[in-house]
């Protein structure tokens, strides 16, 4: 989530720069970077984006708060204008998924304070140019994590019950039909759900009855495993062999699950580590890391089960990987110390970031080829998600402004 550059009198400003990218039949290719501006403060960031091209994220207004930070607000940005999403009566808003029919939800700033005076924030529906608030579950607050074709949404919500310092604590929700469903756990206090498919499937995470000592806090804490919710009930996903916790993150319309477990290394060495896993047809199988790596993570996956995210060695770099049928393979990156790949289209079209020490910059891998995205003329940018139509989100820095990051939006040319 990051952030410059001014929209002048509603005036979209483009930044076109060429970048070749191989292996064309119908002619030179090349990679036009659109920023997509911001709300009249320095920075935006962009989140994610439908079929049809609409982008969501956030954006700085011009409005700052007390401590002289502007203040941001969820935008959609679509036919070339952004337009501020508001809030629920406070300050701030962010948004986090778009559906196909260009529903977005998220997560905004209400009227109401805690004891700390800061703003209490509900999760967000925002339809035919409204901000709706979905409420929560009798707790004080909710946050939205993803929505589906049919505008059902899923997230979690606090409660009225308390843990055991007096904090509320939350559970994966359902929203549907302007009514929020409580979605339970496993026996344990709380749960998160973080997806839904156009199946109404719902994956996350809850508390069993297990518990584990946190090496931070040296307190026991709920072992999590993650789960699928279909047809009204909770089913425990489990964990791979030799795992002691797991979390899903992604569900496709093939039912197919995309998460990550973890265990502790070794008795000598109690730091956790994290490897992805595939879920399908009842089977969890460990998406293991490249040779010579120990640790990795899967970011994101299309309707193929092909995943992407990284591996790391241990070390402060980590790899941009690629799983394809359960093997994985290392995303070359030549010259490059580090980097992630971050999304992957229904072509096998992956987005990511590569770079070293002093400069990151957003690439596009395809048939063993790499591309690199131009960027607005600093010396840092990512791209973060791509769609069917090959259009890429992401960020990046100019050269004017430093490290303030803009939303921006590649799109292929050809001629």
């Amino acid at each position: 989530m990051r952030r410059f550059l001014w929209l002048s009198l509603g005036v979209l400003l483009l930044a076109c720069v060429a970048a070749s990218c191989g292996g064309g039949s119908q002619g030179e290719a090349h990679w036009m970077i659109t920023d997509l501006g911001t709300l009249g403060g320095p920075s935006s960031e962009a989140v994610a984006i439908n079929r049809r091209g609409e982008v969501v994220g956030n954006a700085d207004t011009r409005t700052k708060d007390k401590d002289g930070y502007p203040i941001s607000h969820a935008f959609l940005w679509r036919s070339g204008k952004m337009i501020d999403l508001g809030t629920l009566g406070g300050p701030t808003s962010e948004a986090v998924a778009i559906n196909r029919g260009g529903e977005v939800v998220g997560n905004a700033d209400t009227r109401t304070k805690d004891k700390e005076g800061k703003a209490i924030a509900h999760a967000f529906l925002w339809h035919h140019g409204k901000m709706s608030d979905l409420g929560t579950l009798g707790g004080p607050r909710s946050w939205a994590q993803a929505i589906n074709a049919s505008g059902q949404v899923v997230g979690y919500a606090e409660t009225t019950v308390k843990d055991e310092d007096g904090q509320p604590v939350a559970h994966a929700f359902l929203w549907q039909a302007g009514k929020m469903i409580d979605l339970g756990t496993f026996g344990g206090l709380s749960s998160r759900a973080s997806d839904i498919n156009d199946r109404g499937q719902i994956i996350g995470e809850a508390d069993t009855t297990k518990k584990r000592l946190d090496e931070d806090d040296l307190r026991p804490h709920a072992i999590r495993h993650a789960f699928l919710w279909k047809k009204g009930k909770m089913i425990d996903l489990g964990v791979p062999p030799g795992r002691a916790e797991s979390m899903a993150s992604e569900i496709n319309e093939r039912s197919q699950i995309l998460g990550w477990a973890c265990l502790p290394c070794s008795a000598r060495d109690p730091y956790w580590v994290a490897s992805a896993f595939l879920w399908q047809a009842g089977r969890m199988t460990t998406l293991a890391p490249p040779r010579g790596r120990e640790s990795c993570g899967a970011n994101a996956f299309n309707e193929h089960g092909e995943a992407v995210g990284s591996a790391s060695d241990g070390g402060a770099w980590p790899r941009p990987v690629l799983w394809r049928a359960g093997k994985a393979s290392a995303l070359r990156l030549p010259g490059e110390l580090e980097g992630e790949a971050l999304s992957i289209n229904e072509r096998g079209q992956i987005v990511g970031y590569g770079g070293d020490e002093q400069t990151s910059h957003a690439f596009l891998w395809y048939h063993g080829t790499r591309t690199a995205l131009p960027g607005l003329g600093g010396g840092w940018s990512d791209a973060t998600a791509i769609n069917a139509n090959s259009q890429i989100i992401g960020g990046s820095d100019t050269k004017e402004r430093g490290f303030d990051l803009r939303a921006v939006l590649w799109t292929l040319k050809r001629g």
